[in-house]
């Protein structure tokens, strides 16, 4: 991200918009190429006692294997993404 000249600054803020300058590859509006980087894990079942209206307890439930789930894959991937020594913070 550049940044940008003040002027540019004041004009944006004087137009109540956002100015933006789009580069990419080549000084061109080609996107630049990243590598793209997956972690999948096992999907979540949920239990629902009646189809179409789970009680609180349920929806309560799945979401605690969610957000272990999430953070079982952050913690085994985190090395991989060259996140060793950040910790994943949920609330």
């Amino acid at each position: 991200q550049l940044p940008l000249p003040a002027w540019v600054q004041e004009l944006s803020r004087r137009l109540r918009a956002s100015i933006i300058f789009p580069f990419g590859r080549f000084g061109m509006l080609v996107p630049r190429k990243l590598p793209l980087l997956y972690a999948i894990g096992a999907p979540i079942l949920g239990r629902a006692s009646t189809p179409g209206s789970p009680s609180t307890d349920e929806i309560e439930q799945v979401h605690s294997d969610v957000v272990s789930a999430v953070r079982d894959l952050y913690d085994f991937y985190k090395g991989f993404y060259g996140w060793d020594t950040r910790s994943l913070c949920m609330e």
